[in-house]
């Protein structure tokens, strides 16, 4: 994690998949404006982050309906990898912000 100071507040970038590679690291990682240094308070803004990183608003909502609607087992693995990606989403939210304190 790496915050910059900025006039209107801090951007602090997180890196949420780090993964060794030939020759160096392969790093996934977004980043999040906030008036304050983050907080507690900005866990829901944490996992939205990660979770926007590979999936739209858009996106969330058709593997959503299409599950609910449909079953197929595309709509199922579909549904099965957004939750799984949720899931390490607040993981790695916790985890920054356990590494605050």
């Amino acid at each position: 994690m790496s915050v910059t100071k900025t006039k209107n507040g801090y951007h602090t970038t997180i890196n949420y998949q780090i993964e060794e590679v030939e020759g160096g690291f392969d790093v996934e990682s977004v980043t999040i404006a906030t008036e304050n240094p983050i907080s507690e308070d900005d866990y829901g803004a944490i996992v939205s982050a990660i979770i926007r990183a590979k999936f739209s608003s858009d996106e969330v909502e058709a593997i959503q309906l299409n599950y609910m609607e449909s079953k197929t087992t595309e709509h199922k693995n579909k549904f099965a990898q957004l939750k799984e990606w949720r899931a390490m989403a607040k993981s790695k939210a916790k985890e920054v912000l356990e590494s605050l304190k």
